[in-house]
């Protein structure tokens, strides 16, 4: 585990369980105590999301002295999938999308939550959850039928602020910290020309792809090889593209093997003897105080 992964998860798991209880104190019928499970999730990928998960739910019933809340810690794994999911289609480019899969993770959380809530503890579980149980016997609904609609109800609304809120934090964060969850569309463009005559021009302006990291990229990172060679005269920061293009293609798309290849356009021909080298974040960690290129170039 690389240590950013090492930093964020005890932060999310604090954020997860300080906002549990502050909610759970006020009998509100929502949770707020997954808001840390999402945001690890989407910067650092689903283990990360589900270890945050169930370190928060293992703290949660210790602290609070209700081990019950053990029972629920397949949820916090639901959350965590579905955020993965969501961060892959960028269902946090903007506020209704985030909300729109919120509520989707929140029918499929309470539906699990409902089944827990009721063949495990009879329906009484948070005090505000519990309250909405009540309020749905008194409307003479069966208990497996309040149960359902107060866990999926509250779940919603929980989850689509949970959400919700998640995708404003990561809209704010650089995009160096959030280049899992900022996806650029494939419809974006920059325009080739920023200024124009006061007369605007006919026809449809020259524009150019917008670069960046897509939801969707056609090969499987973790499927692939990824080879990198230096050729042409030496500019100042090569070795700093080599490193930075290491670590990302690593840590960011989750690529396995990345090779080196000596000597430019040379590496490549099996005829020249000089066999490629196996690049990692620890071959490249501290190549960007030496200049050149550790690879050689033609």
């Amino acid at each position: 585990m690389n240590p950013r992964n090492l930093a964020l998860i005890p932060t999310c798991v604090a954020l997860n369980v300080v906002l549990g209880r502050v909610v759970a104190e006020l009998a509100l019928p929502v949770f707020l105590d997954t808001v840390g499970t999402v945001t690890a999730t989407v910067l650092a990928g689903p283990w990360a999301g589900i270890t945050t998960g169930l370190i928060s739910q293992g703290l949660a019933a210790l602290t609070s002295g209700q081990m019950m809340w053990l029972a629920f810690a397949p949820i916090q794994v639901l959350i965590a999938l579905v955020a993965t999911a969501a961060a892959s289609r960028g269902g946090f480019a903007n506020a209704p999308l985030a909300i729109l899969w919120g509520a989707l993770c929140g029918t499929l959380g309470g539906l699990a939550s409902a089944v827990i809530s009721y063949f495990v503890f009879g329906g009484v579980t948070t005090t505000g959850i519990t309250a909405l149980n009540a309020l749905f016997r008194y409307l003479e609904f069966s208990l497996p039928v309040a149960v359902t609609i107060s866990s999926v109800a509250a779940d919603v609304l929980d989850k689509s602020l949970t959400f919700g809120f998640t995708g404003l934090v990561l809209r704010a964060l650089p995009l160096r910290l959030a280049s899992r969850a900022a996806f650029v569309s494939d419809d974006s463009y920059v325009l080739r020309d920023i200024e124009h005559p006061r007369r605007p021009p006919e026809g449809a302006p020259r524009v150019f792809e917008k670069a960046g990291p897509r939801a969707d990229i056609f090969f499987d990172p973790k499927k692939i090889t990824v080879g990198i060679l230096s050729a042409g005269g030496i500019c100042p920061g090569i070795n700093d593209v080599i490193r930075a293009m290491v670590l990302e293609l690593h840590h960011g798309y989750g690529v396995e093997k990345i090779f080196g290849f000596r000597f430019g356009f040379a590496g490549i021909d099996g005829g020249c003897g000089y066999d490629p080298i196996l690049l990692d974040p620890a071959a490249v960690r501290d190549i960007h105080t030496r200049a050149g290129t550790m690879l050689g170039t033609s």
